[in-house]
């Protein structure tokens, strides 16, 4: 019996520095997105990703003569995050009055960019998604068993040109970065995920002190457990 009190009050000991550890984590700084859903509203990765790409087409509308004007969009390569910002750009521009056009010169595989011919407007845009990365870099657990949140984090980079095809004139040419972290409860955690993008999923990562002391707790009540078990049925 003096053992079970033993591993008892040393699992609760565990438990109460998992929990106070918990405690002290700051959740992730959350950026400010216009808001497109409601505040209590669930967030999914794939709302996250256009919203912050809405945000950098915004700024990149901001340098635009008014609509209507004739206007290419020119993805530096093929690719799903290129698609995702061209869906999103697209949609903002003709919002505004622009005629949009699809430039393919750079994203056509080599042998066919000779015969294409780009199309006659007034502005090129050309774009480049370079980072689209979503990670949970942390994740907190209740007696460091049962998992509670995970904090989510959404990065990206995005180089923006715009000519002016008569002229030459170069209206924009910057790389644009937007960041996002909040916090997930664990049981949401599926409904945020998206299928139809792989950039839209990501798997938690959870290590250092946190899965060691994961380990010590789940190890520890597992021997409690059984010591419990024959000393009950020893009686």
């Amino acid at each position: 019996m003096r053992t079970v009190l033993t591993i008892v009050a040393c699992l609760l000991l565990v438990s109460s520095c998992a929990l106070a550890a918990e405690s002290d984590s700051a959740p992730a700084a959350a950026a400010a997105f216009p808001t497109g859903a409601a505040p209590d509203s669930l967030r999914t990765n794939l709302w996250l990703s256009e919203a912050m790409m809405g945000e950098i087409v915004e700024e990149m509308v901001a340098v635009l003569p008014p609509g209507p004007m004739d206007v290419s969009l020119r993805p530096a390569a093929a690719g799903e995050e290129s698609d995702l910002f061209l869906t999103v750009a697209h949609a903002e521009l003709a919002r505004r009055g622009y005629r949009l056009f699809l430039d393919e010169s750079r994203s056509l595989p080599p042998d066919q960019r000779a015969a294409y011919e780009a199309p006659d407007v007034d502005l090129e845009i050309r774009f480049s998604v370079e980072d689209l990365s979503l990670t949970y870099p942390a994740a907190g657990r209740r007696f460091g068993l049962w998992r509670q949140w995970v904090d989510r984090e959404l990065d990206l980079t995005v180089i923006v040109t715009v000519l002016e095809q008569r002229t030459g004139r170069m209206l924009i040419d910057r790389r644009l970065s937007r960041t996002f972290g909040d916090r997930v409860p664990s049981d949401l955690l599926d409904h945020v995920e998206s299928k139809m993008y792989p950039f839209t999923a990501a798997e938690v990562s959870e290590g250092g002190w946190r899965g060691l002391l994961e380990q010590i707790v789940v190890i520890g009540a597992l021997t409690g457990l059984i010591t419990v078990y024959f000393a009950n049925s020893g009686s």
